[in-house]
């Protein structure tokens, strides 16, 4: 074993890695070749995602009444996004600004369960407890006012 390495082998091993280096080189082109195609198709796809996307808004408004009107029929926002194609969240969004109030939604059957999967159920609860209100803050109405009925029961 010689501890010694010729000028041979160290010009030997210099032609590897060059030629390594080339082929990383050339690897590397081909590979910014094919991320600006994949950048391109993802932008067109992007713009056709949009077109779409307003294309289905468009026909959701010309059909705003329709659907309100099969919402009303049906009292549930799951079957009429499901008979109209609509995705629930959207639906649920949408109703609303069709009809500038949150009323005919909280009026579906299942207004519960969509707003619980939309929002969270932590939320959901977090908005519950909200509404409750302090029980401290309930009004009782006057409490030396006693009802009859509950008076004569009381010997009072």
């Amino acid at each position: 074993m010689n501890p010694y390495i010729s000028v041979f082998e160290i010009f030997e091993d210099n032609k590897v890695l060059k030629e390594r280096m080339i082929h990383l080189e050339n690897e590397i082109v081909k590979l910014q070749e094919t991320n600006a195609k994949q950048l391109k198709e993802i932008k067109n796809l992007k713009t056709y995602n949009l077109a779409l996307k307003e294309t289905i808004d468009a026909t959701n408004e010309d059909n705003a009444n329709e659907i309100l009107d099969y919402f009303h029929n049906v009292h549930s926002i799951r079957r009429t996004a499901w008979t109209y194609g609509i995705e629930m969240h959207e639906l649920y969004e949408l109703i609303p600004q069709w009809e500038d109030s949150r009323e005919g939604l909280k009026s579906a059957d299942d207004y519960k369960e969509c707003r619980i999967e939309i929002i969270g159920r932590r939320e959901y609860d977090e908005e519950e407890e909200e509404d409750m209100g302090n029980p401290e803050e309930i009004d009782l109405g006057d409490e030396d006012e006693v009802d009859p009925a509950l008076a004569a029961v009381m010997g009072k």
